[in-house]
């Protein structure tokens, strides 16, 4: 899971994603929330 909180002009974004990874841990799609796919591996 990644988690990035960035504060920019005192307003706080914060976002979720997970890392979904082959049996030897290389990552190969990030989903976000919704658990729609937001990268992939090419």
């Amino acid at each position: 899971m990644w988690k990035t909180d960035t504060r920019k002009n005192n307003v706080e974004l914060e976002r979720v994603a997970f890392y979904h990874c082959d049996q030897v841990g290389t990552p190969q799609t990030l989903s976000n929330e919704l658990g729609e796919c937001i990268w992939e591996i090419t």
